[in-house]
């Protein structure tokens, strides 16, 4: 497969498999997700990221902190398949 074949093959199963959202200032990747993750398609994996982060934090509240355009600030979301719960899917 030539390369310009390969890179066209890689756009689209990007644009449909993922959902890349961009920001040039969040208050943190991580509670915007938990805060707008009903607003996603559940069926692909949503990509949140940001240059800079006022507030950033990870999971269980953990301060992060990082400077402007410095760093690859990013949450991902998605859903696991529901024949695949268990404890530690329903937990994360």
């Amino acid at each position: 497969m030539a390369a310009q074949d390969t890179a066209i093959l890689r756009e689209k199963l990007v644009a449909e498999w993922i959902d890349h959202r961009h920001f040039k200032e969040l208050e943190s990747t991580q509670t915007f997700v938990e805060r707008e993750h009903e607003t996603f398609d559940q069926s692909r994996l949503t990509v949140i990221s940001a240059d800079y982060q006022t507030a950033g934090r990870g999971t269980n509240e953990r301060t992060w902190q990082a400077r402007k355009a410095e760093s690859v600030l990013m949450t991902f979301y998605f859903r696991f398949p529901s024949e695949l719960a268990s404890d530690f899917v329903n937990r994360s």
